[in-house]
């Protein structure tokens, strides 16, 4: 157990949770996520730190937008649950658009994973995170009907994963780097 709640750590935990049938857990968590972060940020920035007494200590980072939608996606695919999903397909969005503002050549700068100062810059897991925000709202557009959405994120996806490739695939070593 963890005393507080994490926008980015809920991803980690969650499948874990899912493979025990706690999606009523899972679920609950998301929504107070959400909650916490409309409260705080107003335009989908999925907060970082949610304490017991509900204080937010941080406001979140750039990954943490993209990792919630995937989450709401594990959640349905393991649940079925479509009105969840219907629930929580609003909030995703507004966060991709929050991450569109983030955008410089087609990618988010801003903080990843490692939380040091002055890092909040074009980092590799910031932007194949957005990447994979775009493909989640493609297949979450799908699901629930919503082409045209379907379309334009399906397009996002691709030009965003084609300019992850140029500017973050290291031919020389075979790999992803920042």
């Amino acid at each position: 157990e963890f005393p507080w709640w994490f926008g980015n750590d809920s991803n980690y935990i969650v499948p874990a949770l899912l493979m025990q049938g706690e999606y009523e857990i899972c679920k609950a968590t998301l929504r107070l996520i959400r909650d916490k972060s409309l409260e705080t940020n107003g335009n989908g920035r999925v907060v970082h730190e949610i304490s017991t007494n509900g204080v937010v200590f941080y406001e979140g980072m750039t990954t943490e937008t993209p990792q919630f939608a995937d989450t709401v996606w594990m959640i349905y695919q393991w649940s079925g649950d479509r009105l969840f999903l219907e629930e929580m397909y609003d909030f995703c969005e507004m966060g991709m658009e929050w991450i569109d503002s983030m955008c410089e050549d087609g990618l988010p700068r801003g903080y990843g994973i490692s939380e040091i100062a002055d890092l909040d810059c074009f980092c590799c897991d910031t932007a194949v995170l957005a990447v994979r925000g775009y493909e989640i709202l493609s297949r979450m557009s799908a699901v629930l009907g919503k082409r045209e959405k379907e379309a334009v994120y399906a397009e996002k996806y691709r030009k965003t994963w084609e300019i992850f490739q140029k500017e973050f695939f290291l031919p020389a070593y075979g790999l992803y780097g920042d």
